[in-house]
């Protein structure tokens, strides 16, 4: 599939699909996010709450902190797909953090956790492990 970019205003387009988002100000005073790990596909109690919430706008920005999906390699890949589009309503529309937890180890070296997610430079360290938030 090809992934076609095309930034405007306050959205984007991925083939035919436009979304929109909200972007937070450039020096804002204060912002909330939410931060979680261990939620999967099959099992995640908290997915609906997250997703309704955030919708809501109670949180700027999410920060999940590994463990995403409980194996998203699983099924040749189809498990973190699945789960992505569970989220898709609320993942398309704030910006999303990922951290790998140890369960993003698909005995390749992380390989479907890192061309899943790819987060910012840090401008030090090109790397997807860890992340410095200032």
């Amino acid at each position: 599939m090809n992934v076609v970019w095309t930034t405007f205003s306050s959205g984007y387009k991925i083939g035919s699909r436009t979304f929109q988002f909200k972007t937070l100000p450039e020096n804002p005073k204060s912002y909330r996010v939410c931060i979680f790990g261990d939620l999967g596909y099959y099992h995640g109690n908290s997915t609906d709450s997250i997703i309704r919430n955030g919708l809501s706008g109670m949180f700027d920005f999410i920060v999940h902190v590994g463990d995403i999906s409980y194996d998203l390699h699983a099924d040749d890949g189809k498990t973190g797909d699945k789960f992505m589009n569970q989220l898709e309503p609320l993942l398309s529309r704030i910006p999303y953090m990922v951290v790998a937890g140890n369960h993003e180890n698909d005995g390749k070296n992380f390989t479907n956790f890192q061309e899943r997610f790819w987060m910012p430079h840090n401008g030090y360290h090109d790397n997807q492990f860890y992340r410095q938030m200032n």
